[in-house]
């Protein structure tokens, strides 16, 4: 049985292939630039010694004209800390990231400043490439996991090498990792005045909106995958209210929805104790109105107007919720609460969503974009320590010292952009 991965021949037998020819990762080949290293020569380490065996998780992201990279391959620890100066492609990374490992439902809409240059034509494409390894495989094949590797519609295998960090697509060394590539391509659509990303197995240069054949991406994989990022402009007052999408979309995952409780708030909302329209000093003016508008036809004979604190759907009595701190008789919006309280509330959420994950042996991967924000370097420290044993893989960017320390020097990428060679 044969699959072919740009220009190599791939068998699947009882094991690995072994032997003799090496073909290196496909960037290498895809982007005819000078690639300049992740990290400067003699500066911190970035090659990766830790191994998570059979813990899925990101081993390579490249970008391709994404924001302001033009061209980037890095390799990624199983936990890491990302830093440079501002403006080096941190957030570019993060974002790039999320979008290609998010489920659609997460990750945000494109515009013309997600193309390098900022002013995309019908022919400009951004591509986002990953890899993936931690398979659960005994013996590094693709018949161990045929789901996956399904003949026509599945991923093509790779392996990835940690001591090389180079990636083969035949006849890798003993120690290499089986692995798979999926890639986004957004581009331009200039007859429909928007923006389009498709989601694929990569095999290979391809254009997914032109002719060439392209295996799309299920979701499934990528919620096997268990991709979760936390940017740093987060919206503090919305944090653990319903009207938050991403509050939701968590609890959906979790089923943990209080939905009987909603719904019999909703009835009570229809017909509180307390009415509003009752009140002696205003009933004589609202009746009046009602009046009027009866007589102009405006408003049905033995109809009257009622006060709610919603309408009363169901999505308006969500957005109605709001969260408070309740200490003895005093009740403050969470929202009042000190800065540092208020941005570690998605982490902390993130965090308890992370643990059922892990208990019902799922795959978490968790990206957060400078969790220091607004906490004291104990805090930090503290709570990097405790992502870090939640998830499968951590990743953070970060301007702290604090939070750096964490992390050891092997796990630590210091990113430089030269003219958006990264």
């Amino acid at each position: 049985m044969q699959r072919t991965s740009a220009g190599v021949a791939h068998t699947f037998g009882d094991s690995a292939p072994t032997a003799d020819s090496v073909s290196v990762g496909f960037v290498r080949q895809f982007l005819p630039l000078p690639l300049t290293p992740a990290v400067p020569p003699g500066d911190i380490p970035h090659k990766i010694i830790i191994r998570l065996g059979t813990s899925m998780r990101i081993c390579q992201i490249s970008i391709l004209n994404y924001r302001g990279i033009q061209a980037a391959i890095i390799p990624i620890p199983a936990h890491c800390a990302i830093l440079g100066p501002n403006n080096c492609g941190k957030s570019t990374i993060a974002n790039a990231m999320s979008l290609l490992f998010s489920r659609d439902r997460w990750y945000q809409n494109i515009s013309e400043y997600d193309f390098f240059g900022g002013n995309p034509d019908a022919a400009s494409r951004f591509t986002i490439i990953g890899v993936i390894t931690g398979l659960n495989t005994a013996t590094q094949s693709p018949v161990e996991v045929p789901d996956l590797f399904e003949v026509e519609n599945g991923a093509i295998p790779v392996w990835w090498s940690e001591k090389e960090t180079i990636l083969y697509h035949s006849n890798p060394p003993g120690d290499a990792e089986l692995a798979y590539q999926i890639a986004v391509t957004g581009r331009y659509n200039e007859d429909l005045c928007e923006f389009e990303t498709r989601k694929y197995f990569y095999d290979g240069p391809t254009d997914p909106f032109a002719l060439d054949p392209y295996i799309p991406l299920p979701n499934k994989w990528l919620n096997e995958i268990g991709f979760y990022f936390i940017p740093n402009m987060r919206q503090w007052d919305t944090t653990l209210t319903f009207g938050s999408g991403q509050f939701l979309t968590l609890l959906r995952e979790l089923t943990s929805i209080p939905s009987e409780q909603i719904n019999a708030y909703k009835a009570e909302m229809r017909d509180p104790v307390n009415k509003i329209e009752e009140a002696d000093a205003f009933k004589g003016l609202l009746t009046a109105v009602e009046g009027e508008l009866q007589r102009f036809t405006l408003l049905p004979e033995n109809s009257n107007i009622v006060y709610r604190s919603t309408q009363l759907s169901v999505r308006s009595i969500l957005e109605s919720l709001i969260p408070l701190v309740k200490d003895n008789n005093a009740l403050i919006p969470l929202a009042r609460q000190g800065a540092g309280f208020v941005s570690i509330q998605l982490l902390l959420i993130l965090l308890e969503f992370t643990k059922q994950r892990g208990a019902s042996g799922q795959n978490t991967i968790f990206l957060a974009e400078e969790p220091e924000l607004h906490l004291q370097a104990s805090l930090q420290r503290r709570l990097i320590s405790r992502l870090r044993g939640a998830s499968q893989q951590t990743i953070v960017t970060t301007h702290s010292q604090h939070v750096a320390s964490m992390f050891k020097p092997s796990e630590v990428i210091y990113l430089t952009n030269n003219n958006g060679i990264v």
